[in-house]
């Protein structure tokens, strides 16, 4: 797996996850 991708999963499964589901999601 590339770092980059990873980094990128979790930046986009933040706010992804926030704005499905409404949660306060930090922004990491």
């Amino acid at each position: 797996m590339d770092i980059s991708i990873a980094a990128g999963g979790l930046v986009v499964g933040s706010i992804g996850t926030r704005a499905m589901f409404g949660y306060t999601a930090p922004n990491v």
